[in-house]
């Protein structure tokens, strides 16, 4: 492994956040999930937010210590299936803008991607969490933790295959 390392960050936002660093080559580095908040644990939405743009900051940090560039930030789009409630489209919404307010902060470009386009990376366009986890153990070869995590690693890989497509030369095809 050559450094600086280029790599690409997946997040899956919610109040049980997972998160994802896969390098130029679509090899984990790293992945796991964030508490944000639990039912028990109701805290302010505006905490969950604030939380979420801390990890986030510090993940990119924690890469940089490493050698790693952290060339983007990607996060599922969820689009429509947040128009269940206006609560959870709030919500999403705020999950989304503090993800896009740590990268702005840490300088690294975002990339949205539909959950669609996340399913489909995976290997099923209506694929289930169940089946999210599987896949994730299969491609990785590790035993993910939970969908969550397992949504960050696919978020991250659908938008490292984005980059590649759109020609960003600090990839290449696998």
């Amino acid at each position: 492994m050559s450094l600086p390392l280029d790599v690409v960050v997946g997040i899956d936002q919610a109040r049980m956040c997972g998160f994802a660093v896969l390098d130029a080559d679509g090899n984990r580095v790293d992945s796991g999930t964030w508490t944000l908040a639990t039912a028990k644990d109701p805290r302010a939405v505006g905490a969950r937010y604030d939380a979420l743009i801390g990890n986030v900051s510090t993940l990119v940090r924690w890469c940089e210590r490493r050698q790693m560039i952290v060339r983007a930030i990607a996060y599922e789009d969820v689009g429509a299936q947040a128009m269940r409630s206006l609560v959870n489209m709030r919500q999403l919404n705020g999950y989304i803008a503090a993800v896009e307010i740590s990268a702005h902060r840490c300088s690294v470009r975002t990339v949205p991607v539909a959950t669609p386009t996340v399913k489909k990376t995976a290997g099923r366009g209506g694929a289930t969490k169940e089946f999210m986890v599987w896949a994730a153990d299969e491609r990785w070869g590790i035993e993910v933790r939970g969908h969550d995590e397992a949504d960050a690693l696919w978020t991250a890989e659908a938008a490292r295959l984005k980059l590649i497509k759109e020609g960003a030369a600090w990839l290449k095809a696998t």
